[in-house]
């Protein structure tokens, strides 16, 4: 009796993990969806550009730091939403 019952318990387990494994992949899959529907609904590459150009410092003009940190923040933003894309 005890040996089936850990004959039993095995194949719980690894149903179990199967379908722990399923639903990983499945998550991932849903995630990946969802980040390359945010990029294309923001146009991230696009707009990454266009914030780019448009605080790119000119040789006649000064940047003050809060310019300067407002870009790498959203410069931070843009990378980090880059990774999850992939």
């Amino acid at each position: 009796i005890l040996g089936e019952a850990c004959s039993k318990l095995r194949e719980s387990r690894d149903q179990l993990v199967d379908t722990t494994n399923d639903m990983e992949e499945e998550l991932s899959k849903i995630f990946t969806n969802v980040f390359d529907e945010i990029s294309n609904i923001l146009h991230v590459d696009d707009l990454y550009k266009q914030i780019q150009e448009s605080i790119q410092p000119k040789s006649d003009a000064i940047f003050n730091l809060t310019t300067i940190d407002k870009f790498v923040r959203i410069e931070n933003v843009f990378e980090s939403l880059k990774k999850l894309n992939k």
